[in-house]
């Protein structure tokens, strides 16, 4: 079942998304709000949608580009489909990154680059709102019964 070696790349990052009043959780309307924003930037018409009907994933069937908030709306991905040429998908990078971090600016929050979410104590640890999400959480959470 081997399949033949292409010559392509493709990057996922991950950034927690953090409410910059000291203190505070993730507003997640705000994170709709600033997501909705970027949206109307870019493209990325195929899109999946919470049980509450938030947007949680959005692709651009193009490049195969995708935003998309992983397991809750903490941590924002970004990932770029793949690509032959590393330097287009930091082109790419390049324009999505300083629209977001402007889209989350204006409503009060930041994207950063730290690891793990430096108002994690603060966060709601809520999963997306669908059945994905939630058996994921319910997994994590039954860890504890193990004992260990």
């Amino acid at each position: 079942m081997r399949r033949p070696r292409t010559r392509r790349v493709g990057v996922e990052l991950e950034f927690p998304v953090w409410n910059r009043t000291p203190g505070s959780a993730v507003d997640f309307p705000a994170v709709h709000a600033a997501t909705e924003a970027f949206l109307r930037r870019f493209d990325f018409p195929d899109t999946a949608l919470d049980d509450t009907g938030a947007l949680y994933r959005a692709r651009d069937p193009n490049t195969g580009d995708e935003l998309s908030f992983d397991c809750s709306f903490n941590t924002l991905e970004l990932s770029f489909g793949p690509d032959e040429d590393l330097t287009a998908v930091y082109r790419r990078f390049l324009d999505y990154y300083p629209a977001l971090r402007e889209t989350f600016g204006q409503h009060g929050h930041a994207l950063t680059g730290m690891g793990i979410n430096p108002r994690w104590r603060e966060n709601r640890p809520e999963p997306i709102g669908n059945g994905r999400y939630r058996m994921l959480f319910h997994h994590l959470k039954s860890y504890a019964k193990l004992g260990g």
